[in-house]
């Protein structure tokens, strides 16, 4: 989402909430704004494409399509996104959000919202789909079709923090792994629609050292 001069004040002026980059560390390891894309994310379908600046994702009915960056692995990262909700089932019947921990299309971890205010987060291994923070309302998330969520997930060796619109949600213990991660992203259609999800500013920095006492 982008906006600036005499937009911007209005919008301040409203009291609407902007979702702004979350991501404190100094040193960026893989930023992408998507005015195109870029080769490292795959090639372009009727599923997975850039429109009006963002990377847009159109599952098939009832199917999920998931997408990992080959740009580079990771150890531990911050990384933070912009999602928006362009056509998202209203009961929450399609959801979207971020991959990381990936070895491969068969094995990484998943954390996903709704349009109606819920959170989830899941591990993938060995083809089968494995909670690891169930579904679960949280408030900081604005809810409904047109809006946009920040999404932030920090990885510091084997845990995982997560954070919506600036405020932690949860962290949990996983199994990273060994010689770097991938990240990616993920989106899920409704048995009678196809879902639109669109994702902006895309970045990844260091993580800061905690500050010690």
């Amino acid at each position: 989402m982008r906006l600036t001069g005499l937009a911007l004040l209005v919008v301040l002026s409203l009291g609407w909430t902007v979702p702004v980059l979350a991501c404190q560390g100094n040193e960026v390891l893989f930023e992408d704004s998507f005015a195109t894309l870029d080769p490292t994310w795959g090639n372009a379908d009727d599923a997975f494409f850039i429109e009006d600046g963002q990377l847009t994702i159109m599952p098939g009915y009832d199917e999920y399509y998931s997408a990992l960056s080959t740009m580079g692995t990771y150890e531990d990262i911050d990384l933070c996104f912009n999602l928006e909700a362009i056509k998202a089932d209203p009961e929450g019947n399609s959801f979207a959000g971020l991959i990381f921990w990936a070895i491969d299309y068969d094995n990484y971890y998943y954390v996903v919202v709704t349009a109606e205010q819920s959170i989830g987060v899941f591990r993938r291994q060995r083809g089968r789909v494995l909670p690891q923070l169930r579904w679960a309302t949280f408030d900081a998330l604005t809810p409904g079709n047109g809006v946009v969520n920040e999404l932030r997930v920090v990885t510091i060796g084997n845990t995982a923090t997560i954070y919506v619109n600036g405020r932690e949600y949860r962290s949990l213990k996983g199994q990273p792994p060994s010689d770097g991660q991938q990240i990616g992203v993920r989106a899920t259609s409704p048995r009678n629609d196809r879902a639109v999800w669109g994702f902006d500013d895309f970045r990844i920095t260091v993580p800061e050292a905690p500050q010690t006492q």
